[in-house]
């Protein structure tokens, strides 16, 4: 199941050695010419470190890319024909325009704190979000291999039960049901995702928790394919918004628990379901867990 099929018409063209025309503002964000090859600047990804406890988004971002990068999840970025992004087989594909004004107001949380990403910095967001993307599909293969499941859609088709009952149950009543299976952090915050669309599908037809999950494209689906193409969506986007600002990421929480009222007039634009504090709570819980998870990942 590839998590963007809408954009596999994809660009040409790789940002290296070979090609000296990338677009300006690309090259000003993320590459640099070191007289021979252009590679990316991870210091440059986030304009300010921010730090929740021990937690400091430059550091989780240079551990995801090492990570991505070391085990073949992430070997180059590639110009998108047209507007666009996604990451596909190790590939990040962005943009060769930026991203229009209509488009930002609809895809980016509008927080008034002023923590979002600027308009000058929404692909340096977009490409954290495909960043996350390529540890999303290590995580499916680590699940694959540890559980003997076949390929991605098995997998997603799965952890629909798998994980949102690990988030769910008690650990007794889920051993009862699965034995000593293991499952990563992303199964757990994917099934919840799936579990959260399903529970509230007779309130809000199209609705999911962001605005990358709820594209028109996906609406030819059924509901099944259609809630897992949101959840991978939808879990993606709540990780990229912790690692881009952890206070930016509990705002739009709020926002979803109905706590932030100022912001709820977006909701019925936007198509955005309204969850509980305790549901709000429990996104919070598994999305640090992600992150934890990527930090206690090894160096070797």
């Amino acid at each position: 199941m590839n998590h963007n099929q809408r954009l596999i018409r994809g660009g040409y063209g790789t940002f290296g050695s070979n090609n000296t025309n990338i677009p300006a503002h690309l090259r000003k964000e993320f590459i640099e010419f070191d007289g021979q090859s252009y590679r990316i600047i991870v210091e440059k990804l986030v304009g300010e470190v921010i730090r929740l406890e021990n937690y400091t988004n430059l550091d989780i971002l240079k551990k995801l890319i090492y990570i991505c990068k070391r085990d073949g999840y992430f070997n180059e970025i590639r110009p998108f024909r047209g507007w666009g992004q996604m990451y596909q087989e190790g590939v990040i594909y962005l943009n060769e325009s930026p991203m229009n004004d209509a488009s930002y107001r609809h895809l980016i949380f509008l927080d008034q704190e002023g923590r979002r990403p600027s308009p000058a910095q929404v692909d340096n967001y977009r490409f954290v979000h495909e960043l996350s993307h390529a540890y999303q599909d290590r995580s499916i293969n680590i699940d694959n291999s540890n559980l003997n499941f076949r390929d991605t859609d098995e997998w997603a088709m799965s952890m629909i039960y798998l994980g949102q009952d690990k988030v769910n149950l008690s650990e007794k009543e889920f051993k009862e049901f699965y034995g000593d299976r293991k499952i990563s952090s992303y199964a757990k915050l994917y099934g919840y995702c799936y579990y959260l669309r399903d529970k509230y599908k007779n309130l809000a037809e199209y609705r999911f928790l962001t605005t990358f999950a709820n594209q028109p494209d996906y609406h030819q689906y059924t509901d099944i394919t259609r809630f897992a193409l949101g959840a991978i969506e939808d879990s993606n986007e709540l990780v990229t918004m912790y690692l881009w600002n952890p206070s930016y990421f509990i705002s739009y929480m709020n926002y979803l628990s109905g706590e932030n009222r100022e912001y709820q007039i977006y909701k019925e634009t936007d198509n955005i379901l309204t969850i509980s504090i305790e549901e709000k709570n429990k996104i919070i819980d598994l999305v640090i867990e992600y992150t934890e998870e990527i930090m206690s990942s090894s160096i070797r």
